[in-house]
């Protein structure tokens, strides 16, 4: 029997069936992933872009937070600047200013606007100028070598609109960016003429004070030398106790005294070797013709300078020495050695070979003079016996004078 072909179709449909539809289920299987993948590729690009976006929002949101600080702070720096009673001020490297606070009209007259025009010159006086243009250098010079950038602080005289000046404290800084790079000088100028004339105040009752004491002082000296011998002589010759040689020398002595002091306190220039020199001037005359040898032996070259109370007292201590010797002693020599020692010290010592003093001496008025003189400067005074004679000696401690530059 001859198999029907329609029945013969139907079983080769039957049979490839599964076939194509395996072919069918891999195409589609393989598209759908290339579509995943396609949109994986996509949804990666979306998230990058996602991602930047975000990162743009934080940038922006951070930046407008930074904008919101800065002018936050520029309020808060112009709230200051307006109603601050210092001047705050900055400058250029041209010496130039950029800003100045309304509170320069009042320190100086001039309103801010005017005042940025100004210069060095215009703002400041003479010897205050010459101050701001070398610390202006300095800087200058610092920031071009790259040191450490500190705080200028000066005290400065301005010029004002009406004429008159006025003394302020300025302190200025110069402020560095994170790059280094140089902003701009930063200052505050603030008034201290109050101050300054209370400072003159006190320094005009200071000076004061100190006159009142140079002439009680004046006065002292006078007494205890001039006036004292003079009184002691009219008493003595009201009394006929003095011979026309005696008299003659008495008044010798106290022109001597009076010159002392004249020549001492009178010149603020004179050293304790000029001194000494003249007084020896004055006196050897007079002790040659008592027959008494003196022998000067005098190394003060080095003596740094004495103030003039010092030179005076220690002076005295050399006159009231000399003449105790004299008058007291009766020596045939003295020796009188003044000296500057290189460990500061000045020591002078006038030695005589007279009958000496006791061991423990009787501190008369001279002696305690000499005492009190030796001790307001500072010093040591020694009074040593000797076989025979006695040693009188002075020990000042002084500054070690200024070596000279080579």
């Amino acid at each position: 029997m001859t198999p029907d072909p329609a029945s013969i179709e139907t079983a080769q449909l039957r049979r490839q069936t599964p076939v194509a539809t395996a072919a069918q289920s891999v195409g589609d299987l393989e598209r759908r992933i290339r579509e995943l993948l396609i949109r994986q590729h996509e949804l990666e690009i979306e998230n990058e872009q996602l991602r930047e976006s975000r990162a743009d929002l934080i940038d922006i949101t951070e930046r407008k937070q930074m904008e919101e600080r800065l002018r936050i702070s520029e309020e808060r720096y112009r709230l200051l600047a307006q109603t601050a009673v210092d001047v705050i001020w900055t400058m250029n490297l041209e010496g130039r200013f950029t800003f100045v606070s309304p509170s320069v009209k009042e320190l100086r007259g001039f309103t801010p606007e005017e005042v940025m025009q100004q210069t060095f010159e215009d703002i400041f006086t003479p010897v205050s100028l010459a101050l701001v243009q070398e610390q202006f250098s300095r800087f200058l010079a610092e920031l071009q070598a790259g040191l450490p950038l500190g705080t200028m602080r000066l005290e400065l005289e301005h010029k004002c609109k009406d004429g008159s000046t006025v003394w302020t404290d300025v302190i200025a800084c110069l402020p560095i960016s994170a790059d280094s790079t140089f902003l701009e000088i930063l200052g505050i100028t603030r008034d201290i003429s109050e101050r300054k004339q209370a400072e003159a105040v006190q320094r005009q009752r200071l000076a004061e004070r100190s006159r009142m004491q140079e002439r009680e002082q004046l006065l002292q000296d006078l007494h205890d030398g001039f006036a004292s011998q003079l009184a002691s002589a009219c008493l003595r010759n009201e009394y006929n106790m003095l011979t026309s040689a005696e008299m003659d020398e008495l008044l010798r002595e106290c022109l001597d005294d009076l010159h002392l002091v004249i020549e001492t306190l009178g010149h603020e220039d004179l050293n304790l070797n000029d001194a000494i020199a003249d007084y020896r001037y004055r006196c050897e005359r007079r002790l040659s013709g008592l027959g008494v040898r003196v022998d000067w032996e005098i190394a003060l070259s080095a003596c740094p300078p004495l103030e003039q109370r010092t030179l005076l007292n220690v002076l005295r201590i050399l006159q009231e020495s000399l003449n105790n010797a004299v008058k007291h002693a009766q020596p045939r020599q003295i020796r009188i050695a003044a000296g500057y020692h290189p460990d500061g010290e000045l020591r002078i010592a006038v030695c005589d070979d007279g009958i000496g003093l006791p061991a423990v001496p009787k501190m008369g008025r001279g002696l305690a003079n000499m005492q009190r003189r030796a001790r307001d400067i500072g010093g040591l005074l020694d009074f040593t016996p000797l076989e025979p004679g006695t040693n009188v000696s002075l020990t000042l401690p002084l500054s070690p004078a200024p070596t000279p530059a080579s």
